[in-house]
């Protein structure tokens, strides 16, 4: 699918033909995010190819930041700025893959599906084979034919395949992320959120704990399920987690209930301080009752005379 009018129309066909919903036109970024994914990932891996046509796709703004000629990216002694230009391309082509799910989730016909699926899958392989690979720079790469059949055999299930699927590649770029890389950071929060736990990530002697978008994502649509899980969910059983969240949620209401009775009674104590003080003072409160049972609420005008 490419960006622009191409995705724009295929997504109102899909829809008009009721094999896709209705929301996906609402959010037009989506095919936008579901063609530039693919183009994106099509200009990094055919870089070689590219140069030696005298073609030149790579936006300036990106790999002016590591050399500085064009040229320079596939000399030899530059290979490591090259392979960090590369990463910091690999990285800003990942930051679809969120949309992409979601304009995957979207579509309700298995044939169209496929359609939509199987380059998306295809291109994050080849985004994992591309990511600090020094062969892109010296000759065109592809993914194996057999990688890609099986790409292909994952991508025509469902959903939550296709999230699988994203999810292994996104956790295979992150484990082969490099420290050295100025942009190891950002790399390593566009990956994606780890299942159930937190990454831990080794950066100058300090543990840093990073969120990692893309699993959080898929996370948040498909999580994670295991057969204890399952059969306590049958004989509704609550596992260590649940019940420690009950207990922290009934004792978090408990001290709501403590704060508001303490609040009170502080009110009531204070009230009652004022209203003696007052009465030891000379306040006349029976008058004033009296007052309120007329029905004067408001205290009585001040006379006030003109001069004679």
């Amino acid at each position: 699918m490419s960006p622009g009018l191409v995705g724009e129309g295929l997504t109102r066909l899909f829809v008009e033909a009721g094999f896709a919903r209705p929301q996906l036109l609402e959010r037009p970024q989506l095919f936008k995010s579901m063609g530039l994914f693919l183009q994106k990932t099509n200009i990094i891996r055919d870089v070689r190819e590219d140069e030696d046509d005298n073609r030149r796709f790579w936006p300036k703004e990106i790999w002016s930041k590591h050399v500085d000629n064009w040229e320079d990216l596939f000399k030899p002694e530059n290979r490591d700025a090259a392979l960090n230009c590369s990463a910091e391309m690999v990285m800003n082509a990942l930051g679809h893959a969120e949309d992409c799910l979601f304009y995957l989730a979207g579509l309700t016909e298995q044939s169209v599906f496929n359609f939509a699926a199987i380059p998306q899958s295809m291109a994050i392989a080849t985004l994992e084979l591309c990511f600090r690979n020094p062969a892109m720079f010296d000759r065109n790469i592809k993914i194996t034919k057999g990688h890609a059949c099986q790409l292909m055999w994952q991508s025509t299930q469902n959903v939550r395949v296709i999230c699988d699927v994203f999810r292994l590649y996104a956790r295979r770029i992150h484990k082969k992320n490099s420290p050295k890389d100025p942009n190891f950071l950002k790399i390593s929060m566009t990956c994606g959120k780890v299942i159930p736990s937190i990454s831990l990530v080794v950066f100058p002697l300090v543990m840093i704990l990073i969120p990692m978008q893309i699993e959080k994502f898929i996370e948040s649509i498909f999580p994670t399920q295991t057969v204890e899980e399952a059969n306590r969910r049958v004989n509704n059983e609550k596992s260590a987690e649940d019940a420690k969240r009950a207990a922290e949620s009934a004792e978090a209401t408990r001290d709501v209930i403590f704060i508001l009775v303490s609040l009170f009674g502080i009110l009531i104590v204070v009230s009652s301080i004022m209203f003696g003080a007052a009465w030891m003072m000379g306040a006349r409160f029976d008058l004033a009752f009296q007052e309120l049972k007329k029905g004067n609420f408001r205290p009585p005008r001040s006379l006030t005379h003109g001069e004679l």
